[in-house]
């Protein structure tokens, strides 16, 4: 599939990973507008990582290609998911990056505030929600779960003193912009510093692709 299948109309290019929490959250958003399409709607082609199956599961009408490596979203400056932005009949960007859902489904709706000027900035991406966690104090949860090469393993297994477990997807837009960080940190912490532990989504492959010295569970 190619975006110049697509000329002729507008066409809104939605960056978007179906393991992403903030694409899960307005997929019931973005279903109710495939069923109800405003007038003068712009066709929508969703850009996914993740497996083919937990793409198919979002139930989504619109055509869903895959870009596993993200190399497109970041061609059209998207850092992260959902993130959408608005190509013309003729095949230029006719607007800004939409990011986060209520600005991309303003932009599937022509709603003018979200129709950005081309040169604009683009806003920044939704601040996830405050977690409600666990008590401080509290016993920490069990933990057993495959490692990389499909051995089952417990934290005791690849930790012995403190320990910063990671919720990752090798899929999302965010833990990408991390990753440069993350690396940076395992090169240069010191012996006092905790262990890190990665709890991972996604294929093994992806997540081996990382090349990250921590595990990966």
């Amino acid at each position: 599939v190619t975006l110049k299948e697509f000329e002729g109309h507008p066409t809104a290019v939605l960056f978007w990973n179906p393991g992403c929490g903030f694409c899960q959250r307005m997929a019931d958003d973005l279903k109710a507008w495939e069923n109800n399409k405003p007038e003068g709607a712009p066709n929508l082609l969703v850009v996914s990582t993740g497996e083919v199956e937990a793409n198919k599961a979002t139930g989504l009408k619109s055509p869903v290609v895959l870009d596993s490596g993200f190399n497109v979203g970041r061609a059209f400056g998207a850092s992260g998911t959902p993130s959408a932005v608005l190509v013309g009949a003729d095949g230029k960007i006719a607007s800004g990056l939409a990011v986060g859902s209520p600005s991309v489904i303003s932009l599937l709706r022509n709603e003018a505030p979200h129709l950005l000027d081309a040169s604009a900035a683009a806003p920044e991406p939704e601040a996830p929600a405050a977690p409600r966690g666990i008590a401080m104090g509290s016993k920490a949860p069990e933990i057993k779960l495959p490692d990389l090469d499909g051995d089952e393993v417990t934290l005791d297994d690849v930790s012995d003193g403190r320990t910063v477990l990671l919720f990752w997807n090798p899929g999302c837009g965010f833990c990408k912009r991390l990753e440069p960080d993350l690396k940076a940190w395992e090169e240069s912490a010191d012996e006092d510093a905790p262990d890190l532990v990665l709890i991972s989504t996604g294929s093994v492959d992806d997540n081996a692709a990382h090349g990250f010295e921590s595990p990966i569970l």
